[in-house]
């Protein structure tokens, strides 16, 4: 059997190993351009440093268009559709479910089984990677006697002697009420 120690010492030469190996491949792409490696390295970069100037360029595109919104007077409910907008196109989503995902929240306070949602965690909806935790209070379980039906209301008490019935209120005279819906002046139907 291999001790742990040594198991140990071998994972951490492997790891070395690696380190090195990268750094062998990284020195013959730069000393080498011409290579496929060398080649497929530079055009990712290429791609990687493009894709940064996109984003960027998004990005400054987003807050010249808030900076105009305030600017003008905009509601907080443009705001609000903006940043929604945003975010939809972005692929950022809130996450209001801790019993699915407790991780991405942080308990602030309370105890029970019941978790409610103070604040939404957000999320890389596409990746499912969380950007920022949300947080959560504990709630206790609803107590079994607040959820049994209470007595019934009492009935109003009868009048007594020293009390005097209420008059009846006045009917309304009988009228002849259109069906709701039905035009005022569509003829009828004939038999």
């Amino acid at each position: 059997m291999i001790s742990s120690k040594r198991l140990s010492r071998l994972e951490t030469t492997q790891e070395e190993i690696r380190r090195q190996l990268d750094t062998i491949v990284t020195a013959l792409i730069v000393s080498e351009p011409r290579t496929a490696v060398a080649a497929e390295a530079f055009d990712g970069l290429r791609r990687t440093i493009a894709f940064a100037a996109q984003e960027r360029r998004r990005l400054l595109i987003q807050l010249v268009a808030f900076a105009d919104a305030i600017e003008r007077g905009a509601t907080l409910d443009t705001l609000r559709e903006l940043c929604q907008q945003w975010c939809a196109e972005a692929g950022v989503a809130r996450y209001d479910d801790p019993q699915t995902q407790p991780d991405w929240f942080t308990v602030v306070e309370g105890d029970g089984p019941r978790v409610e949602v103070v604040e939404p965690a957000w999320i890389d909806a596409e990746h499912k990677v969380l950007l920022r935790p949300g947080t959560a209070r504990r709630r206790p379980a609803p107590d079994a006697a607040a959820s049994k039906p209470g007595p019934e209301p009492a009935a109003p008490p009868e009048p007594g002697p020293e009390q005097e019935p209420a008059p009846p209120e006045a009917a309304e005279p009988e009228t002849e009420r259109e069906p709701v819906g039905a035009p005022a002046d569509a003829p009828e139907e004939a038999p």
